[in-house]
């Protein structure tokens, strides 16, 4: 074949390709579900099968189920359990099966599509693809394990757990190619969906036995999920198709101008598709039955992953044990040839066609006559073509829902247009042939002029002439063509850092690399780093804006230079990512290498991470406070502390937390000298911050309840009904509790315990009231106290409940008019101590086992009582000295009910805002008449300390006491 012939067979099949572009049949995300279902399904496999998959090993499965959906892998991510085949070109709008396949076949892969169960396992065809990932079967991820390898093994078994969750997507599984292109096609909406809408807290109680899954081979797994997904699912475009016979609708309900249909999936009534009577189509494009398919068929994703990363590793280990049951992979061969995918290659370049041409151009002309370079060869001229709708809209004929018919807006091809483009693409290779004409014509005699105008016979003019000019000798040989020029050098390499790499000490994460070369030799002041981050993901070029930015990188050093950066900022126990470009002031140049590194758990717990100190609310520190009272630092906020409960928490690396609610409103992070690291800005506030193991801070406000990273990014934001001044409480599992309005239906706001799994779903753990109450403070209601078993224990209005771990009441104290209940605090022995009209002290069966003799109540139901190591309990509590003369007090009572001593603390006239805390030796801290003063366990005072405005709540870490003050003022206290 010839250069030309080659060269114009090339830009064909590239015209060919960039015309056809199929980058959206991929099914779930694969920078964001794809690794999010297999990272779950790990974590399930280590809790339910004594896994011990490292995160490193769960990071190469996250990396091998992300670079599956490698272009042209997913056309083999098809299969049809009816039927056993793969993908087959089917419902991609109303284009031809056959123009379809044909494409596929010159833009994708000259390779027929094999089913996903065939590819996962067929070795021959996976080496074809050696450009394209190469071999990831089943059989070499097994190979590899067995071989030592681990980090291929995971790899290759990361792509296996793509292709199985794949057949969790309907579209996959019932023939559907859902390509959204050029409106051919309205794509498969369920999966643009999922992309943003990652949840899995209804695995959270869960166990494999109650998920449903029965398989016990990598065969059994495919087949189970997929035809899980083809008989109880719809497709955007096989809804009541006559192909499938199931799913059967039982069930219709219409709201407005929708009917929504229901089937029986696992023995409940699920909605699968509605009908639009504006439009006249049948639709899975609603949020209602996204949520419900996710939560089905992400549970069969996740578990079955797991199930089968657990027969990944016993046939590993029987395969240790017996080599023979190894499949070895193939060699490559000449008579095995790779794909060679045009459109694959077109995005692994990144390089559009005309670019590629000029590549190519390059290449063969290498060694031939020299051609000046140029991204647009001579006398190419550019034709712009303006493409009609190919799609014309048929008026829908309706039918009825048994008659198995869809109901859709049917569509057209209008060949004629068809015609033009292809007409149009065929006119754009022509010129780009003649163009090749004139590149490879070879150079004509006598230094390469051009033929004069006149043809043959000018020729022949011209050599008469030269003849005669010769006569009576030899014709003069012509002189040789010049010799070729050389090779041009090769490219010189970009700026790009190739050697990242991670580490951690002491909860401080250090990255590490060497400075590029500068072949350009750029000014290394012109140049910069950009470096990122990214939680839970894997960075790529295509998330790297949202990725978070590192503040104050280093400065770009001289080459071969090794630098380092420390972060200190970051979630514990959490996944992060990291890549770096470099950046000269105008351009970016290539994204550095990826790593991936789960951060340890903290290396101390938080002394101080909500308020009172843990879910008992006990309020006792863990260490001894200050034996004076010397202030350490202060830090002047704009904003004002508006209620008493404002109080700081402290993370385990000494970062102090806290809200305000006016001005400058938002939540603060200050360094332990007192200066301010960040400000996250959010509207009104009204709780104390709450700190879990991984570092997230929570807080709530204006009906809006926020979670934020240690860097002070947000994590997410849900919505409530309602919130009010009480506080968020965060139980022994890292679940958050509070009380607040919530909208069990649209038409009413009912008052719920409402409970908020990490990743932020909501849900009501127990309906309180079917009303919410008004926003008015102080609320009839206080905070809820949850013990170690998970039981929860609250006062609404004169009542004391308690909530089981399951979301049941187990009882209920009403008090009667003795005023409203305070917040609970809970003893090591399961008591239950609570103000509400009395002191008293309650039974975890819910029987009162004494009350004070006193009438002691507090008109701050916010503040618990608190327990001292010791078993005293101190609780803050005001009465009556004579008519219209109230005094509170700070009272001492041992556990048998027994007042052992207390100390006025304030009067009506001066406002009482903070319960009392006790620290690891017995002391007790409290505030009131404008004071700070400390006792110890007899009573004793040890200091005072006059801050001059009113307090509020008390925080105390690592020895020193931290103090928000009514004038903006936060103190330090310490020695």
């Amino acid at each position: 074949m010839t250069k030309r012939n080659l060269l114009i067979i090339c830009l064909f099949f590239l015209l060919v390709s960039s015309f056809f572009l199929w980058l959206l049949i991929q099914a779930y995300s694969p920078t964001t579900t794809h690794p999010a279902l297999t990272q779950k399904a790990a974590e399930i496999y280590n809790k339910f099968y004594n896994g011990n998959l490292s995160q490193q090993e769960i990071v190469w499965l996250m990396e091998g189920a992300q670079k599956e959906d490698t272009p042209p892998r997913w056309i083999n991510h098809f299969y049809d359990p009816t039927t056993g085949l793969g993908w087959q070109g089917e419902r991609m709008g109303q284009l031809p099966q056959s123009v379809i396949l044909l494409f596929a076949q010159i833009a994708l892969s000259p390779e027929e599509a094999a089913s996903a169960l065939g590819w996962a396992k067929n070795q021959e065809l996976q080496t074809k693809y050696k450009f394209y990932e190469g071999n990831q079967t089943w059989q070499k991820a097994i190979y590899e394990y067995v071989q030592g390898n681990k980090q291929a093994a995971y790899k290759a078994l990361g792509h296996i757990l793509h292709l199985l969750e794949d057949m969790t997507v309907p579209a996959h599984t019932r023939q559907d190619t859902h390509l959204d292109l050029l409106g051919l096609d309205p794509g498969e909406p369920y999966e643009k969906w999922a992309e943003t809408n990652i949840d899995f807290s209804h695995l959270e109680n869960l166990s494999p036995t109650e998920a449903g899954i029965n398989c016990q081979d990598l065969d059994s797994c495919f087949n189970e999920l997929a035809q899980y997904s083809n008989g109880n699912f719809f497709s955007e475009d096989t809804i009541l198709d006559k192909v499938y016979k199931k799913p059967v609708p039982n069930k219709e309900e219409k709201i407005n101008n929708i009917i929504i249909y229901y089937s029986v999936i696992d023995g409940k009534e699920y909605p699968v598709a509605i009908y639009r009577d504006d439009i006249g189509k049948y639709s899975v494009n609603d949020s209602l039955i996204h949520s419900a398919y996710w939560r089905l068929l992400s549970t069969k994703a996740v578990f079955g992953g797991a199930q089968l990363i657990k027969i990944f590793h016993e046939e590993a280990e029987k395969a240790k044990e017996n080599k023979d049951l190894l499949e070895t992979p193939p060699k490559e061969s000449i008579f095995n040839l790779p794909v060679i995918s045009l459109y694959g290659s077109l995005i692994k370049v990144g390089k559009f066609v005309q670019n590629i041409y000029q590549d190519i151009k390059n290449a063969l002309f290498s060694t031939g006559s020299e051609v000046a370079p140029s991204s647009q060869g001579p006398g190419v001229k550019t034709i712009e073509t303006k493409i009609e709708p190919m799609v014309k809209t048929v008026e829908p004929q309706v039918a009825g829902i048994e008659t198995g018919t869809s109901i859709r807006t049917e569509s057209s091809i209008n060949l004629n247009i068809l015609e033009k483009m292809l007409a149009s693409v065929a006119a754009q290779i022509k010129v780009l042939a003649q163009n090749i004409n004139q590149l490879v014509a070879p150079p004509p005699a006598g230094g390469g002029a051009p033929p004069p105008a006149g043809g043959a016979n000018a020729h022949q003019a011209t050599s008469a002439g030269s003849n005669e000019e010769t006569s009576g000798g030899n014709p003069e040989e012509p002189p040789p063509p010049p010799p070729p020029p050389p090779p041009p050098p090769p490219p010189p390499p970009p700026l790009q850092v190739t050697d990242l790499s991670v580490s951690e000490n002491n909860n401080q994460v250090i990255l590490t690399w060497t400075s590029p070369a500068n072949p350009d030799n750029l000014p290394t002041q012109q140049l910069s780093y950009e470096i990122r981050y990214l939680k839970n993901n894997l960075i790529t070029e295509d998330n790297w804006s949202t990725a978070t930015l590192v503040k104050n990188p280093p400065a770009v050093a001289t080459s071969s230079t090794v630098q380092t950066i420390t972060l200190s900022d970051l979630n514990y126990q959490t996944l992060y990512s990291f890549a770096i470009k470099i950046f000269d002031g105008q351009n970016y140049y290539p994204l550095s290498n990826v790593v991936s590194w789960q951060t340890a758990p903290a290396t101390n717990p938080a002394p101080w991470p909500m308020f009172a100190q843990n879910p008992e609310h006990t309020g006792q520190a863990l260490s001894v406070g200050p034996a004076t009272s010397s202030i350490l630092w202060s830090f002047k906020h704009q904003g004002a502390t508006y209620v008493q409960y404002y109080a700081p928490v402290i993370d385990s690396a000494g970062t102090i937390y806290f809200t305000v609610s006016e001005k400058d409103k938002g939540l603060y992070a200050l360094n332990p000298d007192g200066s301010l690291k960040w400000l996250f800005a959010a509207p009104w506030l009204s709780s104390v911050p709450v700190i879990d193991q991984q570092r997230n801070i929570y807080f709530f406000g204006d009906g809006k309840i926020y979670a934020v990273n240690a860097d002070g990014t947000l994590s997410w934001m849900r919505s409530v009904g309602r919130t009010y001044a009480t506080h968020l409480v965060l139980d022994h599992n890292g679940n958050l509790f509070l009380l607040a309005g919530y909208y069990l239906n649209t038409d009413t706001m009912s008052f719920c315990l409402v409970k908020i799994t990490p990743d932020g779903s909501l849900s009501c753990f127990y309906e309180v009231d079917s009303t919410a109450p008004p926003p008015v403070y102080p609320p009839d209601f206080s905070s809820p106290t949850i013990d170690a078993a998970g039981n929860i224990y609250f006062g609404y209005k004169s009542k004391l409940l308690a909530i089981d771990a399951q979301g049941n009441k187990k009882w209920e104290i009403d008090f009667g008019q003795n005023g409203s209940v305070g917040m609970p605090t809970i003893g090591s022995n399961g008591v239950i101590y609570v103000s509400a009209g009395k002191f008293r002290a309650i039974s975890p069966d819910g029987e009162i086992i004494w009350s004070s003799v006193k009438d002691a109540w507090t008109d701050r139901p916010s503040l618990p009582p608190v327990l001292s190591p010791d078993g005293t309990i101190y609780v803050a509590g005001s009465r009556i000295e004579y008519p219209g003369l109230g005094y509170t007090f700070l009272y001492a009572f041992d556990e048998q009910g027994n007042q052992k001593w207390d100390k006025l603390i304030a009067n009506r006239s001066d406002p009482y805002n903070s319960g009392p805390i006790v620290d690891k030796a017995g002391n007790v801290y409290v505030v009131g008449l404008r004071y700070l003063t400390s006792y110890d366990a007899n009573g004793n005072e040890r200091w005072r300390l006059l801050v001059g405005y009113t307090p509020h709540s008390l925080s105390l870490a690592n020895g020193i006491i931290y103090l928000l003050v009514e004038n903006g003022l936060l103190y330090a206290v310490g020695q």
